[in-house]
């Protein structure tokens, strides 16, 4: 407001016209050039135009145990993961009816 405060009348303020694009963008205009980048894959086009940079389709790394090989502490991290590789190792040669299903142990 300071560069409006030694003007006294607002016919004197010299408006810059804001149009929007066709994406209704007005601030901050997206680079349309986005568009013509190589798509990494595409699975609904996948191996229909020769332009995939990548063959294979999957979720990546998984573990289904997030709870145990998660985790912002290292240190926790690796008390989580020592806990659920021992308890796994008591298990290892046991007979079925012996198996522990604790799930507070391993999942």
């Amino acid at each position: 407001m300071n560069i409006l405060n030694h003007l006294h009348d607002i016919s004197e303020v010299k408006f810059t016209r804001i149009v929007p694009n066709k994406f209704n963008d007005w601030i901050g205009l997206r680079d349309e050039s986005f568009n013509k980048f190589v798509e990494i894959s595409n699975q609904k086009t996948k191996f229909k135009d020769g332009f995939d940079i990548f063959k294979c389709f999957s979720m990546g790394v998984v573990t289904n145990r997030d709870a145990w090989a998660y985790n912002y502490s290292k240190d926790n991290l690796s008390n989580n993961m020592k806990k659920t590789i021992d308890f796994y190792n008591t298990q290892l040669g046991l007979k079925k009816d012996e198996l522990q299903y604790n799930k507070r142990e391993i999942s």
